[in-house]
């Protein structure tokens, strides 16, 4: 028996109740606000431990958590020249994380929203400690510029790719349509690959559970602009993906200790019925620990991430901006992704 063996059975154990799992979700549909017609996620600390997580922990610890933004920054302003483009995304609050600077151009929030997506289909019976992943969602995000033929996309750390939905996250709730809709938004994404990851682009899109809205994982791609617009808008139809891997020996131990502590969790669970919203100090100390270590794993995987965009113009010349993905702590402690020109 390996050493997680008894937690992964300890999972099947645990079965919140109706009302637990009712109160749950009228917390979460509660937290959704809607501003201008766009979807804005708001869950708290609480909500999102000690009701949504709490309840489903026997499904899987992993969601996406997607942010509309606003503020709007890009990168420098609008440049005249007919070859050269410029990227821009919203970004909220940017300012009063002291990310005021025109380079950086989006910042998206996590909290606790990693997870072991490929934990119950694929790590179930290995012997090591499940993978951590977190998805941020690009809600808010074009390129514009005259002339644009393509553009590459191309992420370079170990760990770190992107996660495609071509037609956007939400279309057609009829089958068909969306079907259509999907097979015809493929058309314009080619030179499609995946080398940054542990996995296959094909074991990702089969075995993960959880980890993206978009189910096309890779680190490279070319979006042809085949409709010749000004403004490639790209909301709602890009991920950016990290993923721990235990080669790197300070990250595996890290995962070994976030294991550890979602079995003293588990096991807390399955010995009283979670009721009421509200938890013991055990539990309260067991999840503030998990948010710390989950913050350090994300730090560690993007200490040296960057993603190079390049477009090529309709008059055969190139131009490619460097990003850099990395941190922000907001005052409450929080680690927000931000995007930055390098």
């Amino acid at each position: 028996m390996n050493m997680f063996e008894k937690t992964y059975k300890e999972f099947d154990r645990i079965t919140p109740s109706e009302k637990a799992v009712s109160r749950a979700v009228q917390s979460a549909l509660d937290a959704y606000d809607l501003t201008d017609d766009r979807l804005v996620c708001k869950f708290s600390r609480r909500k999102i431990i000690a009701g949504l997580l709490a309840a489903c922990l026997v499904l899987v610890f992993a969601a996406t958590l997607v942010f509309t933004l606003h503020s709007g920054y890009a990168i420098r302003p609008y440049a005249q020249d007919d070859y050269s483009f410029v990227i821009n995304a919203n970004a909220n609050q940017v300012e009063s994380l002291g990310e005021s600077s025109g380079s950086t151009i989006a910042v998206y929030s996590g909290i606790l929203s990693g997870g072991w997506a490929m934990y119950p289909n694929l790590e179930r019976y290995e012997d090591f400690s499940p993978n951590f992943f977190q998805s941020y969602a690009f809600t808010n995000f074009s390129i514009e510029g005259k002339g644009i033929e393509s553009v590459t996309f191309k992420s370079n750390a170990e760990g770190t790719y992107f996660a495609l939905s071509p037609a956007g996250y939400f279309i057609y709730s009829d089958e068909n349509i969306a079907e259509q809709e999907i097979k015809e938004a493929k058309k314009e994404y080619s030179g499609i690959s995946l080398a940054n990851s542990q996995y296959t682009a094909d074991e990702l899109s089969e075995y993960s559970d959880g980890l993206s809205f978009g189910n096309i994982y890779c680190d490279t791609f070319t979006y042809t602009n085949t409709k010749k617009c000004d403004v490639i808008n790209l909301s709602n139809k890009l991920e950016f993906v990290i993923e721990s891997n235990h080669s790197n020996k300070e990250i595996s131990e890290k995962l070994d200790l976030l294991w550890l502590c979602e079995q003293e969790i588990t096991e807390l669970k399955s010995s009283h019925t979670f009721e009421g919203g509200e938890m013991s100090e055990d539990e309260e100390r067991l999840y503030s620990e998990l948010d710390r270590i989950t913050q350090e794993i994300r730090q560690l995987i993007l200490e040296d991430s960057t993603v190079d965009v390049t477009v090529k113009f309709t008059d055969g010349s190139v131009q490619t901006k460097y990003l850099q993905m990395g941190l922000t702590e907001s005052e409450n402690g929080e680690l927000w992704l931000r995007v930055s020109e390098e």
